[in-house]
Parts: structure tokens; C-alpha cells; sequence
């Protein structure tokens, strides 16, 4: 028992310092069937945050869900606040889509099926523009000091690999 629960620990920091490859592979090895309420709402919560940074929203509800029934068993009131406000950022904004001129706010899962849909997104947060086949870093590339919301008409290649024929013209 102590082990799996210093293994969870063990995967928590590593979803904390950003190594997900790495919180995910300790996570596969972890059966958390054994635990106690309390250890096994932490354990939904890690399965939670990496779906969350996956952009795997179905894997991330089903995990809240289970955190939530772990943690109302443990009867720890921090502990079911704490997977309450988890499960907030599924029904939050977490970005903004520019098209056409129109800017809305998204949810998780709109981001996710926007990823998935193959359009040109700038993803200021992580200083890159992606597509369904390819993306392409601007964290160290000279561009303009910002991106405008509508992109050049269809053209030759920009961004060092971008092609701006995948922008919308708009």
C-alpha cells in the first residue's frame, strides 16, 4: 500500500513539472484498485490532468467522475473541493477562436474537436501554428511581433514550413 501510494505521489509531481510521457508510463504501472478513497480520488485526479493536457476530454470526465465518487467515500471535504475545482476547467473557457472577423469563447472539447478538425490554429500559449499534419514552432523564429486574427491570401510558404494556403481566406 505505502508503495503504490508514493508511486501516485511519484506520478502527481511528475504531471505538476509538465512530464506527461513520463506520468503517463509510471500511471500505466499503478493499479489503483487497491487504494483507499482518499489515494485513489489523487490517482483520478493525475489520470484527469493528463487527459486535460492531452486534449483527451471523454478520458477527462470519466476520470472526474470516478474522483468525485472516491472522494465523497473518503468524507474529506478539501479533498472534494479540490476535484470540484478540477472539474470546473471542463465547463470554463480555456481559449478564444478568431475567425472571420468573430471572436467566441471555447471549452475544452471545442478546442479539441478544433485540433482535430485539421484547421489552421495559432496557439499563442505554446508559440506554435498547427494544423492536422504539421506544426510549426514561432518560439524561436523571427515573426512578426504579432499575428494578425486573418491570415495572408493563399501563397507561397511563410513561417519556415507553414504554408499560408492552409489560412483561411477570409
Amino acid at each position: 500500500m505505502n508503495a503504490a501510494h508514493a508511486r501516485n505521489l511519484e506520478v502527481r509531481r511528475l504531471l505538476l513539472i509538465g512530464r506527461l510521457d513520463e506520468a503517463e508510463l509510471t500511471l500505466a504501472e499503478l493499479d489503483p484498485t487497491p487504494l483507499p478513497p482518499a489515494s485513489r480520488a489523487a490517482h483520478e485526479l493525475v489520470v484527469a490532468g493528463i487527459a486535460m493536457r492531452r486534449l483527451r476530454t471523454k478520458t477527462a470526465r470519466a476520470a472526474l467522475a470516478r474522483a468525485e465518487r472516491a472522494a465523497r467515500d473518503a468524507d474529506i471535504p478539501a479533498l472534494t473541493a479540490e476535484v470540484e475545482s478540477a472539474s470546473l476547467v471542463m465547463n470554463t473557457t480555456v481559449a478564444r477562436l478568431v475567425a472571420r472577423g468573430e471572436e467566441r469563447p471555447l471549452l475544452l472539447e471545442e478546442v479539441e474537436a478544433l485540433l482535430e478538425s485539421g484547421a489552421l490554429v495559432v496557439d499563442a500559449c505554446r508559440h506554435v501554428v498547427r494544423d492536422a499534419a504539421m506544426v510549426v514552432s514561432l518560439a524561436t523564429r523571427p515573426v512578426c511581433s504579432h499575428l494578425r486574427a486573418r491570415w495572408v491570401k493563399p501563397g507561397p510558404e511563410t513561417c519556415r514550413g507553414a504554408r499560408s494556403s492552409h489560412a483561411p481566406s477570409g
